[in-house]
């Protein structure tokens, strides 16, 4: 019987075999042309063609055998090996297509290429979750970043349509990544400041914290961009009618409606597992504390948080990939951030322009899962991990 994981590396690889007859670029001679759709041979990467379908087959029998540790390893050596030949035929081999008679040239990244990553990530993550080997997990986290250090470096992507757009406006990128982290940032923290009260006072009090989750999942049901929205009409009044709260930088538009809007929706996850994590401490370590003559403080700082912990750790977690997501709406309203590229992209049909902002808008929310779930995982002492196992 095939397991869950082996049905993860299964569709991957069937993924990946599908996406060889789609196009794997779009060779374009300017920025704003549509381009002319190529696919594997057409872009003249025959050798990379051919060498991607027998590590597809291979992966798909390694799916089928089952989910031991060398085949585990095996899987992942053939994804990467996959990736680096989708890059390379994508990148490098494509080039070669651009040459004198198109100056402007280049090479946009078609549905075929992304499926295929896409089918390479699915198995990639099912390989992830079952190595347990720490050092080889970490290895193989780090890998395609290596692969895509290679090429970049290099120069071999150089005719790539999104890292021309880079290149062009690379000192932006990087002050709207820092504009995007600084708004995201100070979102969790003051959600961090508030939620963690409020989920302790619905703990203790059942009756106000029935208030307080109900106002706080209805913020949830307003719709981001929404609520941005009514923060304009407010803010611009108060910021006309008291000019020091202009100097400031509190006005209907910009940083201060987006903080705001992000902080209420960043509230939720925060004092609910606050609330959930103090909420399912066994009573009967409590009685064990309590024998042991320890007080309400002792108990609340000593065993109940340390217990939460690993709950309300996941609570922030969840806040803080929420953030990074919805502080994209908020250029919409001159906050700034990785947004910016996203909807001008948008706004001139220019979808290199979209994937500048949207990559690293994905690269910074899976780093931060992996990071969160590191402190989530060593926030746990010993002996509690050893309970749940």
């Amino acid at each position: 019987m095939i397991g869950k994981k082996d049905k993860i590396t299964l569709t991957g690889a069937v993924m990946g075999i599908a996406s060889l007859v789609f196009p794997l670029i779009t060779l374009k001679p300017n920025r704003v042309h549509d381009g002319s759709p190529l696919s594997w041979m057409e872009s003249g990467a025959l050798f990379p063609l051919l060498a991607v379908i027998l590590l597809l087959i291979v992966l798909f029998l390694l799916g089928l055998r089952g989910s031991g540790q060398k085949s585990l390893s095996a899987k992942g050596i053939i994804s990467f090996l996959i990736f680096a030949l989708v890059v390379y035929a994508a990148g490098p081999q494509s080039s070669l297509l651009l040459d004198s008679s198109i100056p402007y040239g280049r090479i946009t990244l078609s549905s075929g290429f992304w499926i295929i990553m896409v089918s390479m990530f699915f198995v990639l993550n099912g390989v992830l979750h079952e190595i347990k080997n720490t050092r080889l997990r970490f290895l193989f986290q780090l890998t395609p970043i290596f692969i895509l250090l290679f090429y970049l470096y290099g120069g071999a992507l150089e005719a790539l349509s999104i890292i021309m757009e880079f290149s062009l406006k690379k000192d932006r990128v990087i002050s709207e990544i820092v504009n995007h982290l600084r708004l995201a940032g100070t979102a969790v923290l003051l959600s961090l400041i508030i939620g963690i009260p409020l989920g302790i006072l619905s703990w203790k009090k059942q009756k106000s914290g029935k208030t307080i989750f109900y106002f706080l999942n209805s913020v949830q049901t307003i719709p981001s961009l929404a609520l941005f929205g009514l923060l304009i009409a407010p803010l611009s009044f108060l910021s006309f009618k008291y000019p020091f709260l202009r100097e400031m930088g509190i006005q209907g538009v910009g940083s201060a409606p987006a903080l705001i809007a992000l902080t209420l929706y960043a509230l939720l996850p925060i004092a609910r597992n606050t609330y959930i994590g103090l909420s399912v401490v066994d009573p009967d370590i409590m009685q064990a504390a309590r024998g042991m003559g320890m007080g309400s403080s002792q108990l609340f700082f000593s065993v109940e948080v340390p217990m939460a912990l690993p709950v309300i750790l996941t609570g922030i977690r969840i806040s803080a990939i929420q953030a990074v997501g919805n502080t994209a709406v908020a250029a919409l309203i001159g906050a700034g951030g990785l947004g910016v590229f996203i909807f001008q992209g948008l706004g001139q049909g220019a979808p290199d322009l979209i994937l500048l902002g949207v990559i690293p808008l994905i690269t910074l929310a899976v780093l931060l899962d992996r990071l969160l779930s590191f402190v989530i995982t060593i926030s746990v002492s010993p002996g509690l991990a050893l309970e749940r196992n």
